[in-house]
């Protein structure tokens, strides 16, 4: 028989289990990504485990106030920023109807005359599709664009539009009259502040957003996740490091977290070029999808990425 109970953000639960047999949930919703957050950006937190008997089905965690219940993780933090990009649940696959019910049934007792304010729920999410109907209000606030992979470079360049495949190779060509590389490396202390000062370069908005708890932030999990879930990326031109970014490995998916640039090498168009060539990388580790996340920057429609578009409801507790 289900039933509910709060459970800790650090209970040693089989967290990590669930997620991976779980369909709707994402990177953001893993334990020790939470854990980290909530270290950095300290919250009211309400963890709520769902139980067959003494099974473990569900995790739904959320954080509160006075007037609102959110997903952990989605709420502005300091300069009004967001650094989570999904919100949603755990759960075993074809639970999550049942676990839903769970959840909102003892969230409408707990949290009686709240509102559950749920940010960034994917539009393929089984989620959105159980919420949408109880939804008091419903609106698109952001999209996270993304590609499926085809098996080779050769067929992602096809898949191409044709103007975007021209443009794509001309610029790869030019690159290729330079001496330059690609490269992954591991996040030591060097390179992360290599990264840190790539990214305050690329833009005036990121320098601002990254200011000290973000980069301590940036650096704890770059530093305390696991290590086989960190794609940290370089590229170099005539020995001198130009571009980088950060992916996260998440099942069959890369996930292209934040990025920099060296805006001196922007001729070379080292932002997108560094990008295209991380997504054949992803083409030859055997990733079956590539999520640039959230954002409509123009670029990743350059890549040839179709919208997967992110939600909020709202719902009367």
């Amino acid at each position: 028989m289900l039933h509910c109970k709060t459970i800790s953000l650090n209970e040693k639960l089989d967290w990590d289990g669930l997620i991976r047999l779980s369909q709707t949930a994402t990177f953001f919703q893993q334990q020790q990504w939470m854990q980290i957050w909530v270290k950095h950006f300290p919250i009211k937190q309400e963890i709520i485990g769902v139980f067959d008997d003494n099974d473990l089905v569900g995790i739904a965690p959320f954080s509160y106030d006075q007037k609102t219940v959110n997903f952990l993780g989605t709420t502005p933090i300091l300069g009004k920023e967001q650094i989570c990009d999904f919100g949603d649940i755990i759960c075993l696959p074809n639970k999550e109807k049942s676990v839903w019910d769970m959840v909102l049934n003892y969230l409408s007792n707990k949290h009686a005359g709240k509102i559950l304010s749920l940010n960034f729920i994917r539009e393929n999410s089984l989620s959105f599709n159980i919420l949408k109907p109880l939804a008091k209000d419903l609106h698109l606030i952001n999209t996270s664009p993304y590609l499926d992979l085809p098996k080779s470079w050769k067929e992602y360049l096809v898949g191409l539009k044709r103007k975007d495949r021209h443009e794509l190779r001309r610029k790869l060509r030019k690159l290729e009259s330079l001496k330059y590389r690609v490269y992954q490396v591991d996040p030591t202390e060097k390179n992360q502040q290599q990264f840190i000062k790539l990214m305050k370069q690329s833009s005036s908005e990121k320098e601002i957003f990254l200011s000290i708890p973000m980069e301590n932030f940036f650096f704890d999990f770059l530093t305390n996740l696991n290590k086989e879930q960190i794609l940290l990326w370089f590229m170099d031109v005539e020995d001198k490091k130009v571009a980088s970014a950060i992916a996260f490995k998440f099942k069959e998916e890369l996930l292209l977290y934040n990025s920099g640039m060296d805006l001196d090498y922007r001729y070379l168009s080292v932002g997108l070029l560094s990008k295209a060539l991380l997504i054949q990388k992803s083409i030859e580790l055997g990733y079956k999808k590539f999520d640039f996340l959230q954002g409509d920057e123009q670029y990743k429609y350059n890549l040839g990425a179709v919208d997967n578009r992110l939600y909020q409801l709202t719902i009367s507790l």
